[in-house]
């Protein structure tokens, strides 16, 4: 007993909960350094700042940088920057001189604190104040990392209200920075507004517990705060109202409540309604700025098209986006949500009602998918809700139930990591993933994957006619490939291997020029795909070209896999008087051999 009570006394610490917070935050900044280069430039693969993330940044440089009304800066930043996509989302007007950005203000605000620390790195390591240099982007980074980890904090003592156990509070917070798309969100794709959503909900449900348990009205005016910065970061956060009423003992304690505040405690309920409109103002400051007009609708052309037939089952189960499939985790949701029924009937009506909620809102927007990004994402606004409905689950089983259910919270968390590894490194795509496409990269985190569904390879033609037999790579060294089987590599090539001859269609053939290319291969690192190239030429000049990448054809590391890839040019033979075939890339660890080709016209 001695030992469990200095283990629950370390767990309650203010240096354990300290150090726990500190190594997520330590986690998802490496990982977002892997990704965007902070510490090593060459490791840069992604831009931190895109898609909805760019028009979600851009109120900051231009409320404190350059202190425009319609984000006329856009011009400048493209040039200065042409190969970003900084101000893609922002919607530029015919004459291209301003912008109306239709994204809401209230994910910026929570990073202001963020801008003026880089402005201060800026000036300090003399970078240019732009709002869109590096500094910037770093603390932008930062900022979104910061403001996950603080949602994990209030999600971690909303559950502790509950009374669920330390140990398993550490878990559920766990859980939620790494086993949800919060993680992709808060690492990748930023400054989306789903961190924001999470953190400020999760908060707005602490401060209603606390106002609920004990009355105080620092407690509402928080509450208030944050319900109305939740409405400016996303209007469908005000979903969060319907859980209030059940943080109370019952639905009687609550209406008395809201009877005292519009009777007795009238003037608390003046100053919090001030607190929240605050926030409505500022934002309706901006969009007056950029329109003349006061209003809080800015997705002019886009809606709720599919209200009337929702996509349920899409949202949840579909393997182009469903929330079942990408966020495993939330499989615990379904019977923890029929425990409470039974057990918790509070906790059921919080987190049943927003699930309906959210899942409608989702199914019955115009694109139920929303677009690039990994899984249903909407669902993270309101994780709070989810983890608390499961940890209640959990805490209430029994012993052997309560292992179980732990256990495959740890391999559902496992599972979406390796999504989140994938969708990073564009093996799982976008938004074009299918059933079939999701099985042909199950569970695959090669790297020669990547881009694998962008990739079109051109398949054998109804008819065609072999013109030649099969012709056959050589070395440098004179070994033909089909003899013995040969590790590619610089230091044994002194080149890329070549056709050993030109290849001389024959000028009669009235079809089009075709290849057939067959090899055996055997990929030794799961980084290498060897790209193809077919140069079809006409006395010295190149009059076409077809390419393709062999490593996806190649399911496996260390197993030797027969790849035929079919060419089928455009020119006809009498346009042509010889071919080239190149393996021109990541030759360094592939062994190769059975290299040959056929001509054929089609």
């Amino acid at each position: 007993m001695k030992a469990e009570s200095i283990f629950y006394r370390i767990l309650n610490s203010f240096w354990c909960k300290f150090f726990f917070f500190a190594l997520c935050f330590a986690i998802y900044f490496t990982k977002s350094d892997r990704i965007f280069g902070w510490t090593n430039h060459e490791s840069k693969t992604h831009e931190p700042v895109i898609s909805d993330g760019a028009g979600y940044y851009a109120y900051l440089p231009q409320w404190l940088t350059y202190r425009t009304k319609q984000f006329e800066f856009h011009t400048e930043i493209n040039k200065k920057y042409p190969n970003s996509k900084f101000q893609l989302m922002l919607g530029v007007n015919k004459e291209g001189k301003h912008a109306i950005n239709k994204y809401y203000s209230g994910s910026a605000v929570a990073l202001v604190p963020f801008y003026c620390a880089a402005k201060i790195n800026a000036a300090a390591v003399g970078v240019v104040d732009d709002g869109y240099s590096w500094p910037f982007l770093l603390w932008l980074n930062i900022g979104v990392i910061f403001c996950a980890v603080l949602g994990g904090i209030g999600l971690f003592v909303l559950l502790r209200k509950y009374n669920i156990a330390t140990w398993l509070s550490y878990l559920s917070v766990f859980a939620v920075l790494f086993g949800t798309n919060l993680c992709y969100y808060a690492t990748v794709e930023m400054p989306f507004a789903h961190v924001f959503c999470f953190a400020v909900n999760t908060w707005v449900l602490v401060f209603a517990k606390k106002w609920a348990d004990d009355n105080k009205n620092k407690h509402l005016y928080w509450l208030a705060a944050l319900l109305g910065w939740a409405f400016i970061i996303r209007p469908t956060n005000l979903f969060i109202v319907v859980v209030i009423p059940f943080v109370f003992p019952d639905l009687k304690a609550f209406v008395q409540r809201l009877k005292a505040l519009f009777t007795i405690n009238w003037k608390t309920l003046a100053i919090g309604a001030t607190l929240g409109g605050a926030f409505i103002a500022f934002h309706l400051w901006n969009t007056f700025g950029q329109t003349g007009e006061l209003r809080m609708k800015t997705y002019t052309n886009e809606g709720f098209d599919n209200w009337a037939n929702p996509e349920i089952f899409n949202v949840l189960f579909s393997f182009k986006k469903g929330l079942f499939i990408y966020t495993p985790l939330m499989l615990l949701f379904i019977p923890a949500l029929v425990y409470c029924a039974f057990k918790e009937r509070r906790v059921f009506w919080m987190g049943g009602l927003i699930f309906l909620l959210v899942t409608y809102m989702t199914a019955s927007w115009w694109m139920w998918w929303f677009g690039g990004g990994l899984g249903s994402r909407n669902y993270i606004d309101f994780m709070a809700v989810f983890m608390l409905t499961i940890a209640v689950c959990i805490q209430a089983a029994h012993w052997f139930f309560k292992t179980i259910l732990v256990i495959v919270g740890g391999m559902a968390t496992w599972l979406y990591q390796v999504f989140d590894y994938q969708h990073t490194n564009a093996i799982l795509h976008y938004d074009k993933m299918t059933y079939e496409r999701f099985m042909e990269v199950f569970l695959q985190e090669d790297l020669r994957f990547s881009w694998y569904f962008d990739r079109v390879y051109e398949e054998k033609p109804d008819s065609l006619n072999v013109i030649s037999k099969p012709l056959f790579f050589k070395n440098v060294l004179g070994n033909q490939f089909n003899k013995k089987e040969y590790t590619l590599n610089p230091n044994y090539m002194d080149d890329n291997p070549v056709l050993d001859q030109s290849m001389k269609p024959l000028k009669m053939n009235a079809g089009k020029v075709g290849v057939k290319l067959s090899t055996e291969l055997m990929v030794l690192s799961q980084a290498s795909s060897p790209n193809v190239n077919l140069y079809l030429f006409q006395g010295d000049s190149v009059i076409e070209m077809k390419s393709a990448v062999i490593g996806p054809k190649i399911p496996s590391l260390d197993t030797w896999t027969n790849v035929d890839l079919y060419f089928n040019f455009n020119k006809k033979f009498s346009e042509a008087d010889s071919i080239e075939i190149r393996v021109e890339e990541g030759m360094s660890e592939i062994k190769a051999r059975k290299i040959k080709a056929s001509i054929y016209s089609y």
